[in-house]
């Protein structure tokens, strides 16, 4: 049977075995940081997010490791990628601020900017992406 649970506003299935494996490890990972590192404080140092599956590097980006050997040589290291998969968790559980929201919005009204000018034929932007 596929676990769920009470995600904020959201069902999150763990329909995916692997990955339900390494939420269930997750969680035991943070409930036991609570009894050393963190007992003093309610901060979550994105830092300690990264240590839990990568390695800095020689110029400190982290990168996926295994046994000491780098798995990943991404430019950026994997920290975007570990950030937007947090980022996008967060949405049942912290609604959008408005500031985030004008920011979203704003960047979408810019990319259908773009989009328009770069299609001579395409129809003029509609009312409701004009009001973006």
């Amino acid at each position: 049977m596929v676990e769920q649970l009470q995600w904020g506003r959201s069902t999150l299935v763990l329909n995916d075995e692997a990955f339900a494996r390494g939420f269930r490890e997750g969680r035991k990972y943070y409930f036991e940081s609570l009894v050393s590192s963190r007992a003093r404080s309610n901060q979550l140092a994105a830092t300690e997010l990264l240590w839990l599956i990568a390695a800095p590097d020689e110029q400190g980006r982290y990168q996926l490791e295994q046994d000491g050997d780098l798995l990943t040589s991404l430019p950026e290291g994997v920290a975007n990628v570990i950030g937007l998969i947090a980022g996008y968790l967060s949405g049942p559980l912290q609604p959008e601020s408005r500031p985030e929201r004008r920011q979203r919005l704003a960047e979408l009204h810019a990319i259908l900017q773009r989009a328009q000018n770069n299609t001579p034929e395409s129809p003029p932007l509609t009312q409701a992406s004009a009001a973006l």
